[in-house]
């Protein structure tokens, strides 16, 4: 039986990882969705965040998983309203 929980236990471990990550590269596409290509990034960045929102159980991890959502969507309506005013 021991085994079998720390199995389970690695399991979490690994699945947070992966979820972590994830917060972490939709943060980076938000803030470079502001200055680079809004679109395509931002679209990243909200999906990879909105993704790890709903997989973490870690409040700091939530918080750039939130804010590199915001992020995002700021590069996306950033970069249509100047598509917009061309």
């Amino acid at each position: 039986m021991g085994k079998l929980a720390q199995q389970h236990s690695l399991t979490e471990t690994n699945d947070e990882k992966k979820t972590s990550s994830g917060a972490t590269i939709g943060f980076i596409a938000g803030i470079l969705s502001i200055f680079i290509a809004g679109i395509p990034l931002g679209l990243l960045a909200v999906i990879l965040c909105s993704i790890a929102l709903s997989k973490s159980s870690a409040e700091y991890r939530k918080g750039l998983a939130t804010v590199g959502l915001i992020l995002g969507l700021i590069g996306i309506v950033g970069a249509v309203v100047f598509l917009a005013s061309m």
